[in-house]
């Protein structure tokens, strides 16, 4: 077997799809034909994890492009604006206008509380919230 003969025609014949969609059997899958249906699919955690990861750094590349001061922070605001963008992505954490004006400031309480005046923490994901900007108040992540 020849891998990289393998990986070639397997591409060119399965097609790249960025998106989950049914297959002709009506199965869905997503990439060059991967299968993530529950009925016989799925992706193992290495590969979410890989998934994760590559997310992960694109992102903080876009971080460091629209908020360049955020290196700035010690490791457990920077892991709180991360996982923020994680979630919602740079541009979603960018409308927390008020939250990274007092973060930039190193007015870590004004900032945790602005975070937590938003519809993210109220509505959204208040758990999430909640536990996130108390790191972003102290400075301290969970043991």
């Amino acid at each position: 077997m020849i891998l990289p003969a393998l990986l070639s025609s397997i591409k060119q014949h399965e097609g790249f799809v960025s998106y989950a969609y049914e297959d002709g059997g009506g199965y869905w899958t997503i990439g060059y034909g991967t299968l993530i249906d529950k009925r016989g699919g799925g992706i193992t955690q290495d590969e979410a994890i890989y998934l994760l990861s590559n997310r992960l750094n694109a992102m903080i590349e876009n971080l460091d492009t629209d908020l360049p001061w955020w290196r700035f922070l010690d490791d457990a605001r920077q892991n709180v604006l991360a996982e923020m963008a994680y979630q919602m992505g740079v541009n979603g954490l960018l409308e927390f206008k008020n939250m990274l004006i007092h973060l930039k400031a190193r007015q870590y309480p004004e900032a945790a509380q602005a975070g937590l005046d938003s519809e993210w923490a109220k509505v959204q994901s208040p758990a999430r919230a909640k536990e996130l900007m108390q790191i972003m108040s102290t400075g301290k992540l969970p043991q």
